[in-house]
C-alpha cells in the first residue's frame, strides 16, 4: 500500500477538524431543548453563535496571515472546544451560555481562513479545488454525527454529555494537529524533499501586497449576492 504523502496527510487531518468543528457547531442545537423550556430563549441562544462568527471573519483572516493557519488554528480549537466544555458548569445560566457560544463562533470563525492559508501554501494549484471540496464535506459529516450521537447522549446522561463528548474530540483532534501541522512545508520534518519542490514548483509569482480595497469589495454585486444567499442558508 502506497504511503500517504504529507500534504494529503494534512488534509485528511483538516477534514477531520471539519468534522470536530461542526460536532461543536451543532451541539447546542441537540442539547437546547433540554436546557430551556422557552422558544425566545432558545432563539437568542442559538443566535449566540453567528454573533461571534460574524464579527471574527476579517481578524481571524487576518491572523491566519499574520501568524500562520497552524497556530491560529491550533489556538482556535482550544478555545472553542473548552468553551463547550465550561458550558456544562454554568448551571443553566443564560448569560454565561450566550457568552460562551459568542466565544465558540468567534473561535470557529478561524477555522476556514487558517484553512485555506494552510491549502495555499502546502497544496499544489492542480490539487487545491479537490481538496478544499473534501475538506468542506467534513460540514455535514459532523453535523450528522452529532445529530445522531446527540440524543443518545441526551438520553442516558444528560444535555452536559452533549458539549464534553463534543469538547474532548476537538481537544483530542488539536493535540494530533498540533503535533503534526506546520505553517510552512519547508518547517514539516517528514515531508520529502521530492514533495517539497513539487509544491514550491506550483506556486504561482508573489504579488506584492497593497491596500485592501474595501470600497471595491463592499460594493460587488457577486460578493454581495454571495453574502446574502450565505446568510438566508444559514438563517
Amino acid at each position: 500500500m502506497p504511503r500517504l504523502s504529507t500534504r494529503k496527510s494534512l488534509i485528511l487531518l483538516l477534514w477531520l477538524g471539519d468534522v470536530c468543528l461542526y460536532m461543536a457547531r451543532t451541539n447546542v442545537s441537540v442539547a437546547i431543548g433540554a436546557m430551556f423550556s422557552s422558544d425566545a430563549a432558545e432563539g437568542r441562544m442559538l443566535a449566540a453563535f453567528y454573533c461571534g462568527y460574524f464579527a471574527f471573519q476579517t481578524p481571524a483572516g487576518w491572523l491566519a496571515s499574520r501568524f500562520g493557519g497552524s497556530r491560529v488554528l491550533t489556538a482556535a480549537v482550544a478555545v472553542w472546544s473548552l468553551a463547550s466544555a465550561a458550558s456544562c458548569f454554568t448551571r443553566g445560566a443564560f448569560a454565561a451560555l450566550f457568552a460562551l457560544r459568542v466565544l465558540v463562533g468567534c473561535a470557529e470563525a478561524c477555522c476556514y481562513p487558517s484553512m485555506a492559508q494552510l491549502v495555499s501554501v502546502w497544496i499544489p494549484t492542480s490539487e487545491r479545488s479537490s481538496s478544499w471540496a473534501f475538506i468542506t464535506t467534513g460540514e455535514p459529516a459532523g453535523t450528522v454525527l452529532m445529530l445522531l450521537l446527540g440524543p443518545f447522549l441526551l438520553a442516558s446522561t444528560g444535555w452536559r454529555s452533549v458539549f464534553l463528548v463534543s469538547a474532548a474530540c476537538g481537544l483530542a483532534w488539536m493535540v494530533a494537529f498540533a503535533s503534526f501541522a506546520t505553517s510552512d512545508p519547508a518547517r514539516h520534518r517528514c515531508i520529502s524533499a521530492e514533495e517539497l519542490a513539487l509544491i514550491h514548483a506550483s506556486r504561482p509569482p508573489e504579488v506584492a501586497r497593497g491596500v485592501t480595497p474595501w470600497r471595491a469589495i463592499l460594493t460587488n454585486r457577486p460578493f454581495l449576492c454571495t453574502a446574502t444567499c450565505h446568510c438566508l442558508y444559514n438563517w
